[in-house]
């Protein structure tokens, strides 16, 4: 008897150690046993808990959830020292059950560093390099983004679904050699199809976590609805990348082959270092384009309109650049003569980062840094928000003001791989290993649409009050929620060289459908 006490005693002790904080890590909110700080979770959105923690307990701090330790960074030399200095260690991805279940394990942004992570990364480098963007595909982003401004001028009450299409297009056409016609259009919504269902399956609340009760994992299907769902998910995901490099292929057995990387893949002329299955490459390809550039372009619309004297600024930059009389539109070689609007850019990216937090880290093995040891599988958070509205970051973080940037002349990337951590523009795009891949199509479609939208348009807010700058609609991506602006020309000879323009690449946009 004396022996099953000391055991029942000995594994209630260890039980309610779970969720505890080590005296070596960093400080943190007080947790409770088993569910460490979880519950806290459930009165406020997570980027908004963490800010409070970080004003409390400083600029890297800790919380549990059952058995797993979160790290979160908060200043640029503790990213920098961990994520990036330590990288080898620090590039892993959190072994999140139901994500992979989501999954399937073959999204490139959630692998782990193995081989197939390493060849589909390298691959998606090479492709989508400024060299290649700049050379071979150009002329796509430019029309497209040509394209918004027709549509604009036509259908301005739909802004919202013009932005989307034309933000999705540039990234199928570079991806796929396909291109939206219509924001109806299979290749304008099957990547927003994909991630909404994602989204709605891995949800907070929509799954009891694995951490803290790990025999689900082995429980039957039928007993844990969540695992169910994950997987009916993940193999309505799957439908649809398969769709999307069935239409690829398709078109290229009757002989129509363009530039793309899922042309070059099938083709040959590009390969993976390690053989993969079509299933894989179908997942590989559907990784590519991502949701945050059409949002992200909504979200500068939404600033400038309150801020008229931020587009007084461009314009004066883009009519110098441009022409005041005989003009024409700007395009990416003015990149160098526009500087205020890659301060637009990088502002709206600052202010209203498309995602609160990057894809969490995790450590694979421990590590210490200054006086606090880390654990191995101590999950690494970068609160990309949060970390854009500490002050200690960024003078008045709370103001939108693009003119924090004046000097800051280079596009994100070179930035992101600058030694000199303390004057990185913003997190936006990752960091370190785990930097977006696709950050070059990302910026540079932002830039484009951006610089043609100031060069055509006033942006004004209808009504008095105006547009609330708050109002987010919050999920894996933050997007704006519907908004009302006016699209006002700057002048009709604006409207005639749209026109123009326009049927210039009709014929063109045509042979990419």
């Amino acid at each position: 008897m004396l022996v099953l006490l000391i055991a029942l005693s000995y594994v209630g002790y260890q039980v309610l150690r779970i969720g505890r904080r080590s005296k070596h890590l960093p400080p943190g909110p007080p947790t409770v046993p088993i569910f460490g700080n979880m519950l806290e979770f459930r009165s406020k959105a997570s980027h908004l808990l963490l800010h409070e923690w970080h004003a409390k307990y400083g600029p890297i701090f800790s919380y549990t959830i059952g058995r797993d330790v979160y790290i979160v960074l908060y200043d640029r030399h503790s990213i920098h020292g961990i994520l990036v200095k330590k990288s080898a260690i620090s590039s892993h991805r959190p072994i999140e059950y139901y994500t992979d279940l989501v999954t399937g394990g073959h999204n490139l942004s959630e692998m782990n560093p193995n081989e197939t992570w390493r060849a589909q990364r390298k691959l998606a480098t090479q492709s989508l390099a400024p060299s290649i963007l700049d050379r071979d595909l150009v002329d796509i982003q430019d029309a497209e983004a040509t394209q918004l401004l027709y549509d604009l001028l036509h259908t301005p009450d739909q802004f919202r679904s013009h932005v989307f299409r034309a933000a999705t297009s540039i990234q199928s056409a570079v991806v796929y050699g396909h291109r939206a016609a219509t924001h109806d259009d299979f290749w304008a919504k099957f990547i927003y199809d994909a991630l909404s269902d994602m989204e709605r399956t891995i949800s907070l609340g929509s799954f009891i976590p694995v951490g803290l009760f790990p025999p689900l994992r082995y429980l039957p299907d039928a007993l844990v609805p969540a695992k169910r769902r994950a997987k009916q998910c993940y193999k309505r995901v799957l439908r649809i990348f398969s769709e999307a490099l069935d239409r690829v292929e398709d078109r290229r057995c009757v002989g129509d082959k363009r530039i793309s990387i899922a042309d070059s893949l099938l083709g040959g002329e590009v390969e993976l270092d390690v053989e993969q299955s079509r299933e894989q490459v179908a997942n590989f390809l559907g990784s590519l384009p991502d949701a945050g550039t059409g949002t992200m372009i909504l979200t500068h619309v939404l600033h400038l309109a309150m801020h008229p004297r931020e587009q007084e600024r461009a314009w004066e930059e883009i009519d110098k650049a441009c022409g005041s009389r005989y003009y024409r539109m700007p395009n990416w070689s003015d990149f160098d003569a526009l500087p205020c609007v890659n301060c637009i850019i990088k502002e709206g990216l600052r202010i209203r980062p498309f995602v609160p937090f990057n894809v969490n880290h995790r450590l694979s093995k421990p590590t210490t840094y200054g006086p606090y040891h880390l654990p191995a599988n101590s999950i690494l958070v970068l609160p990309i928000w949060g970390i854009h509205h500490a002050p200690e970051n960024y003078t008045e973080s709370w103001k939108y003001n693009p003119s924090r940037y004046v000097g800051q002349n280079k596009l994100a990337a070179a930035y992101a791989a600058s030694p000199d951590y303390a004057n990185r523009d913003h997190y936006t795009y990752g960091i370190g290993r785990r930097l977006c891949p696709g950050i070059h199509v990302a910026e540079r479609t932002q830039w484009r649409v951006v610089a043609k939208l100031l060069w055509a348009f006033k942006i004004e807010p209808v009504g008095k009050e105006g547009c609330d700058l708050d109002a987010y609609e919050e999920g894996l991506v933050h997007c704006p929620k519907p908004f009302e602006v006016r699209f006002v020309l700057r002048d009709e000879r604006r409207k005639e060289l749209i026109e123009r323009e326009y049927e210039g690449i009709r014929e063109y946009l045509e042979t990419w459908n």
